[in-house]
């Protein structure tokens, strides 16, 4: 990295604007809020060690082109094989940027005792995987993002499934007709979460998050929206759950995020009602398209969704380096 041209500086929290819009314009496909990453950041802030976070800006004008660091997943808060991340500005690939962060990202995981690091990157750029080749990381497993467009939903028989599963004593609601502040409810959700997320495929072991960390995760935000929880229940427990976030910055897009059913509720049908109730939600809602994502291992819910008419959009690689011994 050209340091006479280059500086680089802590990531406060005054950054996340110029961060998004960065961001953002590297994968406009997908954009996110800002406050999506600043609640990434609050999370960072309950690991023991505090959030390590780089920016990278021209000297010249103090723009931001690129930023690196430790990124804690709450459901998978393994201090020895931390995951982390790093984006360059494309206007300004290929001048040792990406390198120098990775670099001093790698130093502190070592300080901070891992033996090793994750990471994320699209396969639609191949540039991308080649630069952790190149640096010992290896393919783990696949993850892919699928899309939806709402007026071509396949939901035959979802209305008899409903039926069938009203009849045996299941019921469907959503936790705005819960009661999205009652803290009787959001209990009654993070058990079932808990329940579910030990379930979800991941390259290391599952880390139950606590109810305050689920409260400020999942029910707060400029995207969170109780009519769009798709819920069933069995007597007061909570079964099944299927929800969405709005996007500010793409209103029609509806994202959708966790589809889980208690284990011994599998096989009845429940997701499939669930998720067609959330289409359904889209639908009335002028949202025109759905999107939602898929780890490789979970066969059964990528079946699910093509059947619904979701189809792949992008991949991503999950890949991991093991840090010699004596590194």
């Amino acid at each position: 990295m050209d340091e006479q041209r280059y500086s680089v500086r802590p990531f406060t929290f005054d950054d996340f604007e110029e961060y998004t819009v960065m961001h953002n314009r590297i994968t406009p496909h997908h954009p996110i809020a800002v406050d999506v990453f600043r609640r990434e950041w609050e999370s960072l802030e309950h690991s023991s060690e505090p959030p390590f976070r780089l920016a990278v800006v021209e000297r010249s004008n103090g723009a931001m082109v690129g930023s690196a660091g430790l990124l804690r997943n709450p459901r998978e808060d393994d201090a020895s094989r931390p995951w982390i991340f790093g984006e360059v500005d494309r206007a300004h690939n290929r001048r040792g940027i990406g390198a120098y962060l990775y670099e001093r990202v790698r130093v502190e995981a070592l300080r901070r005792g891992a033996g090793g690091v994750r990471c994320h990157c699209r396969l639609e750029v191949p540039s991308d995987f080649a630069f952790l080749e190149r640096r010992g990381f290896v393919e783990r497993r696949r993850s892919w993002l699928s899309e939806l467009e709402v007026a071509h939903a396949r939901t035959e028989g979802a209305a008899e499934a409903e039926q069938r599963l009203l009849a045996s004593g299941i019921e469907f609601t959503t936790l705005a007709l819960e009661g999205a502040d009652s803290e009787k409810v959001q209990r009654r959700l993070f058990d079932l979460d808990t329940a579910a997320s030990a379930d979800v495929p991941r390259i290391g072991s599952y880390t139950p998050i606590s109810f305050d960390e689920f409260r400020q995760v999942e029910l707060t935000g400029s995207g969170f929206r109780p009519e769009s929880w798709m819920i069933a229940k069995s007597g007061a427990e909570y079964i099944g759950l299927s929800y969405g976030w709005h996007n500010e910055l793409a209103p029609t897009l509806l994202e959708q995020s966790l589809t889980a059913t208690r284990r011994e509720y599998r096989g009845r049908g429940i997701a499939q009602v669930l998720k067609v109730r959330l289409i359904e939600f889209a639908r009335t809602h002028g949202y025109e398209r759905i999107i939602t994502s898929n780890d490789s291992l979970n066969l059964p819910m990528w079946r699910l969704n093509e059947r619904l008419g979701f189809r792949k959009t992008s991949v991503r690689i999950q890949a991991e380096c093991v840090f010699p011994p004596t590194a």
